[in-house]
């Protein structure tokens, strides 16, 4: 399908457009394999893994949600 969008600013560019449809395309595909049972678990499995062997080896999670630390406020008394 060819499609023009209009009132696109200038500053994105047709390369970054392309790059951002791209994506769209990406996701839509990704979202039809992930409707496959075995395909889910497969893929949670691999990330699991991935982590596992990240953090055992003192690198960050890579899919894995890390809760960033709060600050913690000191109390001035008095």
């Amino acid at each position: 399908m060819d499609i023009t969008f209009k009132g696109i600013p200038d500053e994105i560019g047709e390369q970054k457009a392309r790059e951002w449809m791209g994506v769209l395309v990406e996701r839509y595909h990704t979202s039809k394999v992930n409707q496959i049972p075995e395909v889910m678990v497969a893929t949670e499995t691999a990330r699991i893994g991935i982590d596992t062997f990240r953090t055992a080896n003192a690198l960050a999670p890579k899919f894995a949600k890390v809760e960033e630390a709060k600050p913690v406020e000191e109390k001035i008394e008095g």
